[in-house]
């Protein structure tokens, strides 16, 4: 019978440093075109909407462009915002709910919006006209 002696195992080896980059201000590319963006890349509003609300906002989502926003709110409504000229100009109101909207989403394609809501339907909305397409009942309970 033959002896076999293991030597113990090495450690492997350390990984490269990743390079460290810099960047002057100079030398930063320029901003993607659309609406402002922050550090992480997620669009931000600048200035203030005055949405007449009758009551608090619930939700906010932008359009997957970024270039509208969608609000929904406690007075049953939703409603449509674009930037024009520097100021929040309403596109549209989304009204026919009967309880608060709770959660506002967009098609990928932006022809419709999808409200849900407290009084337990989810509506599908023209995004162009603010029409209500199609509504969705039956649900038990509040819609999120």
């Amino acid at each position: 019978m033959s002896t076999e002696v293991l030597s113990p195992a090495q450690p492997p080896p350390a990984p490269p440093s990743a390079p460290v980059v810099t960047m002057e201000t100079d030398d930063a590319p320029p901003a993607p075109p659309g609406p402002p963006r922050d550090v992480n890349g997620r669009y931000v509003a600048a200035g203030a909407i005055d949405g007449g609300f009758g009551r608090m906002t619930t939700c906010v989502r932008w359009s997957p462009a970024g270039d509208v926003l969608a609000i929904g709110s406690c007075d049953a409504t939703a409603k449509l915002f674009k930037e024009v000229d520097g100021a929040w100009t309403r596109c549209a109101s989304l009204e026919d709910h009967d309880e608060g909207v709770n959660d506002v989403t967009w098609a990928s394609d932006e022809t419709c919006v999808v409200t849900a809501s407290d009084d337990k339907t989810a509506k599908l909305w023209d995004a162009a006209t603010g029409r209500c397409a199609a509504t969705f009942s039956g649900h038990e309970s509040y819609v999120f």
